[in-house]
């Protein structure tokens, strides 16, 4: 029988210790050992009579389970069992079976009718695993049955911290690394210095030192999840393997006080993965804004895989800005758009390059633009015409919001409002803002080449 199954379990350091100790005494992997004793274990259980595994894998359907019910929520059971064509005793377990195992709280053929229905809506009325976005100011400006007209207080909150620029947080997932134990080691290894800063532990737990980050990947049991993908990707050798952990980078500008952008995000972490994913973390203050790394076990203790994507991150944003008000630091999470921010993304590898003023990607950008400069002739992007659109639709937006403080008595936010849609400097795409950039430097050196080549007067 192949032994393609995986047991794994928390012990205490000073066990793990010892199985360590007693494995390399044997010239063993500590997994073998571990395997070996589970088997010497079973063998003995076997003697005494233990039950056959026929028996061990069939549920036991007599056990029974009494609970006491409100009046009021009886007749909502009965009325909801009722429509699904089922005893009330059985919707109670389907739904206290999907609480625990995480699964659909649907019968069956309900969830396939559902699925079905979903598939047959057009495309464009339906956007599965968006979310909407933090502030969705567009929406306040459109007509019809989607207008929004009303401003709850924490909505309130959240533009007059726009309003005033309040400093942004970022959240950023570093996609480079982080599907074999070397790179994640090395990552570690970055991270701490070699040994010279603290990792903070789930657990909270501060560890320090050279070889550290190896200690922390076998308690995490990598090395396990290592041979587990490598059986469940099976013959398919060409597929990306998937990741042991995400690398994620918590910052906020220069001036913000490292030690509560640290609790910050151990107060996001706690709430976020505690219990569910192993994490650690480190504090960087070499530079001018404070950040905080942590890597995340991408499989969590129940076997589920941390899958990130847009609405996550936006997510997060609002998680981590809410935590560094509760330090008393002023933070806020909104999207670029929003706020007519005119930087353009970059991915990890182009941003750090571009930092350390080694980017090949912009250089090969700014020299392109520089030539098209010098013939007079800057080609547009395909894509000004959707920022030209986005922005009419926040300013609209933002005139709404406007009014509807106007009418709630917040005269003061109101016009500090549409002082702040005035003042949004106009959209501009990155090949136009390189051209801005470029364009003294080119007016200077055609002055100089025509100076060359005036000649001398007699």
């Amino acid at each position: 029988m192949p032994a393609d199954a995986f047991i794994q379990c928390r012990v205490t350091p000073e066990m793990k210790t010892l199985v360590r100790a007693l494995a390399e005494r044997e010239q063993i992997t500590e997994s073998a050992l571990v395997k070996q004793l589970l088997q010497v274990v079973l063998r003995t259980a076997a003697l005494q009579g233990f039950p056959k595994l026929d028996d061990l894998d069939r549920p036991n359907r007599d056990a029974r389970l009494y609970v006491r019910l409100e009046p009021e929520d009886r007749q909502l059971l009965s009325g909801r069992a009722t429509q699904r064509g089922m005893p009330s005793a059985t919707y109670v377990s389907l739904l206290l079976r999907s609480h625990l195992r995480g699964v659909a709280p649907l019968p069956k053929e309900e969830l396939l009718a559902l699925k079905h229905s979903i598939t047959e809506l057009p495309k464009h009325l339906i956007r599965l695993g968006e979310s909407r976005p933090i502030l969705d100011i567009a929406s306040y400006g459109r007509a019809g049955p989607g207008r929004r007209d009303r401003l709850s207080a924490a909505d309130t909150e959240l533009i007059s911290r726009t309003v005033r620029r309040a400093p942004e947080v970022m959240v950023k997932v570093l996609t480079h690394g982080g599907q074999d134990l070397k790179s994640v080691q090395r990552h570690l290894a970055y991270l701490n210095r070699k040994g010279e800063l603290d990792i903070e532990t789930d657990e909270g737990e501060r560890v320090a030192g050279t070889g550290v980050e190896k200690e922390l990947l076998e308690d995490w049991d990598l090395d396990l999840e290592e041979d587990r993908r490598r059986v469940d990707l099976g013959p398919l050798k060409d597929r990306s393997p998937p990741k042991l952990v995400h690398k994620i980078l918590f910052s906020m500008p220069a001036g913000t006080p490292p030690n509560k952008v640290l609790h910050a995000v151990k107060d996001f972490a706690r709430e976020e993965f505690a219990l569910q994913h192993r994490y650690a973390m480190v504090l960087h203050t070499d530079e001018p804004h404070p950040h905080v790394h942590i890597v995340v076990k991408a499989v969590s203790e129940q076997g589920v895989r941390l899958n990130i994507r847009k609405a996550t991150l936006r997510g997060w944003r609002r998680e981590f800005a809410r935590h560094l008000r509760a330090q008393g630091v002023e933070a806020n999470a909104t999207e670029r758009a929003v706020r007519g921010s005119r930087l353009v993304a970059k991915r990890d590898g182009i941003y750090r390059a571009q930092q350390r003023g080694e980017s090949h990607h912009t250089r090969m950008r700014a020299e392109a633009v520089a030539q098209e400069l010098l013939k007079g002739d800057l080609r547009i992007e395909r894509g000004k015409a959707r920022l030209l659109e986005t922005r009419k639709e926040v300013e609209r937006g933002w005139h709404a919001v406007g009014d509807m403080l106007m009418e709630q008595g917040h005269v003061k936010l109101a016009h500090q409002v549409w002082r702040f849609a005035a003042e949004m400097p106009p959209p501009k795409t990155e090949r136009e803002l390189i051209a801005e950039h470029l364009r003294p430097r080119v007016r200077h050196a055609r002055t100089r080449d025509s100076g060359a080549q005036t000649p001398l007067s007699q």
